[in-house]
């Protein structure tokens, strides 16, 4: 198991594939009687830095938005299931800019448009034009 920044990881191999699973996504565990050990010569420290950085050389684009300091968690956690690595911030004035790399802007929209006001998209530009782009989409579908 890793601790990155707030989230723990189980790191494991499924069918000779290296994988890493986030444990608040596991809901459940059946123990087995067969006893599994750590693979000979595997070193945890490295294969996290190459999980880690096979994330950050992934496509991907880095966007920024103003959330309140009370919705940072909830964000966060929405957020998850659409991230390239961590997520890190800066405060201003009482909110909090939450810095991420997303999987793809419509993604990002997908759920970010559910926080109403409760966040501003700050970048990039096209996310915010995007962001405008399906709300008026979802007005017109629905009026």
């Amino acid at each position: 198991m890793v601790f990155a920044g707030s989230t723990w990881y189980l790191v494991a191999t499924h069918r000779r594939v290296r994988k890493t699973f986030r444990m608040e996504r596991i809901n459940r565990a059946t123990l087995l009687p067969d006893r599994v050990g750590r693979p000979e010569g595997f070193d945890l420290r490295q294969s996290w830095s190459q999980i880690r950085d096979g994330y950050r050389d992934a496509d991907g684009v880095d966007i920024a938005v103003e959330v309140p300091v009370d919705r940072v968690q909830l964000v966060r956690r929405l957020m998850s299931i659409n991230l390239l690595g961590a997520v890190t911030e800066e405060a201003r004035d009482g909110r909090t800019v939450q810095l991420m790399r997303v999987r793809s802007l419509r993604g990002a929209v997908a759920i970010l448009l559910g926080f109403g006001d409760l966040l501003t998209v700050i970048d990039p530009p096209e996310l915010r034009a995007l962001m405008v782009e399906v709300a008026e989409q979802a007005i017109s579908a629905h009026t």
